[in-house]
């Protein structure tokens, strides 16, 4: 039994700080909507900058597996290859476009969730699965807002209601 709770409390703990690490994509996708005009760029810029770093966690986490646990070449391989690829892939998307890059970043987390799958069954404990499940939906929900809020937003014409706004 007290296995159980062991495994139960680490689930938890995983959940509350994955919650936690969805606090920045959630804040810079409200605050596209709401900050005043003078802001949203930098605002806009640390969710892209965000979402990368994340992706960059998300391939660790295939790194850190890999570096653990003895497999063959060709799955050696696949885990390195997964460990370093999103952080590429993040990486890549900085240096484009913002509206550009956050179709990147989308893709990216909701393409990662069912490619690592198989390759962590087995491998990372079983409500990994269910944990990464929800964080991607909430990442790629926050970066459809985030863009939502870029379109219809960042330019001054759709601000100018709002008191005290500064268009510099």
């Amino acid at each position: 039994a007290s296995g159980t709770l062991v495994v139960v409390a680490f689930y938890l703990i995983a959940q509350m700080v994955g919650a936690g690490g969805l606090i920045p994509f959630f804040a810079g996708a409200i605050g596209l909507w709401v900050a005043p005009f003078a802001w949203r760029e930098e605002i806009l810029n640390a969710v892209l900058i965000y979402g990368a770093v994340i992706l960059s966690f998300i391939g660790a986490v295939h790194w850190g597996l890999a570096l653990r646990l003895p497999c063959g070449e060709s799955e050696a391989w696949r885990r390195f290859g997964l460990g370093v690829t999103p952080a590429l892939i993040g990486w890549a998307a900085l240096l484009t476009e913002p509206v550009i890059a956050l179709g990147i970043l989308m893709l990216t987390f909701s393409a990662m969730y069912p490619v690592e799958g198989p390759v962590l069954r087995g491998v990372a404990p079983p409500w990994y699965g269910r944990l990464r499940a929800w964080l991607s939906a909430g990442v790629v929900l926050s970066l459809l807002l985030a863009l939502l809020g870029l379109e219809l937003n960042m330019k001054p014409e759709f601000t100018a209601a709002i008191p005290g706004d500064d268009y510099g």
